[in-house]
């Protein structure tokens, strides 16, 4: 992840167990949270760094990266310039403008990037989510077979690709204009856009 943007910011940091007002607070440099941030709003110009949890919050950084070494949870909102990391999502949003890297799960959640999504954790879960790339999603283990449950990969780009190690059948696969539906269950492939129809080649 590329720290060029905020090089030359100042660096703040919050003690674990800083108390948040509900103001939006605005940081002019790289932001580092040692404890929990929860229900407030917070924007920083460079990198975010949150060690605890967050919920219920809205993050920004507007020409940096947002590192989330916890749990992300309760309709947090996370925004990035460049990209997020996020360990663990559960009922989050997050968006960043280059890559997300989602360390262990995603639940009940919605993703988007500007690049690409990657979670290759052999404990990661997406379930109950919508994940949105421009170029290309690679996970590990997608959908439930847990009744109602559905998720939503979307490849914006033609020429992108979504790959996983293991898919259940509660999942619909969008490549450029091209939408299907997974009807079995798929191990260790790579879908990519053949002709007018979404293939599933065998990982190699």
């Amino acid at each position: 992840m590329n720290a060029s943007n905020s090089r030359n910011l100042k660096k703040i940091t919050l003690p674990k167990g800083h108390r948040f007002v509900r103001e939006p607070l605005h940081f002019d440099g790289d932001l580092v949270i040692k404890g929990s941030a929860a229900e407030c709003d917070i924007t920083a110009v460079g990198h975010i760094v949150i060690h605890g949890d967050v919920r219920s919050s809205k993050i920004c950084s507007q020409e940096g990266s947002v590192f989330l070494l916890h749990n992300v949870s309760d309709g947090a909102n996370i925004t990035a310039a460049l990209n997020v990391y996020a360990y663990d999502v559960l009922k989050g949003i997050i968006r960043a403008a280059g890559d997300v890297i989602i360390e262990s799960s995603s639940i009940a959640s919605r993703v988007e990037a500007g690049n690409a999504i990657l979670s290759e954790s052999p404990d990661g879960l997406i379930m109950d989510s919508t994940l949105t790339a421009e170029k290309s999603v690679t996970l590990t283990t997608v959908g439930s077979r847990k009744p109602g449950s559905r998720v939503k990969i979307v490849v914006n780009s033609p020429e992108g690709f979504f790959s996983f190690g293991k898919l259940s059948p509660t999942v619909e696969i969008s490549i450029g204009p091209i939408t299907t539906e997974i009807c079995e269950e798929e191990t260790a492939g790579k879908a990519i856009v053949s002709g007018d129809r979404i293939v599933i080649e065998d990982s190699v």
